[in-house]
């Protein structure tokens, strides 16, 4: 493979390019490879927000710090674990200098959520998982049984892509 990553990583940055997100595609795979760049006590201290994806919001996160003045803000209210940050933002660098010159650039913006849900979808078909009515217990697509971690963000999405970041 192309990529120095776990092979399901590899084919979720594969898919993300071919959905013409390549560059998206390679901070997922980042965010999945290293520690989370929000910090535990930060995730202990926030409310419980709702949101579609936990992988999406990181991402949004790492857009926001790209510009001096949110990335200074968000270290500074401890929102933001600086090395891991750092991490995320170097192998994203790397993994997008991998990329095949014609997927390095964004082809279809409007359409990325769309196309990074199907990425990690093609990366990880086996962590599907259907909620169980309210709760937080996930039936998985292999017939196992799981919980949503509290930390999530994901409340109300009766199917979801249940993957256990680093």
């Amino acid at each position: 493979l192309r990529y120095p990553l776990h092979p399901r990583l590899a084919v979720l940055i594969e898919e993300a390019a071919r959905q013409g997100i390549g560059p998206m595609g390679c901070e997922a795979a980042a965010i999945l490879s290293e520690r989370d760049i929000v910090p535990t006590q930060e995730r202990d201290a926030a409310p419980r927000a709702t949101s579609a994806s936990d992988l999406e919001d990181r991402i949004d996160l790492l857009h926001a710090a790209r510009s001096s003045r949110g990335h200074a803000q968000q270290l500074d209210r401890g929102a933001l674990d600086p090395g891991s940050m750092h991490a995320v933002k170097r192998l994203a660098n790397q993994l997008q200098g991998l990329l095949p010159a014609k997927a390095r650039n964004e082809n279809n913006p409007e359409a990325a959520t769309t196309a990074l849900r199907r990425s990690l979808l093609a990366a990880y078909p086996d962590h599907v998982a259907q909620r169980r009515g309210q709760s937080d217990l996930l039936l998985q697509a292999q017939g196992g049984e799981i919980r949503l971690s509290p930390l999530s963000a994901v409340h109300k999405a009766p199917w979801l892509v249940a993957l256990n970041a680093a």
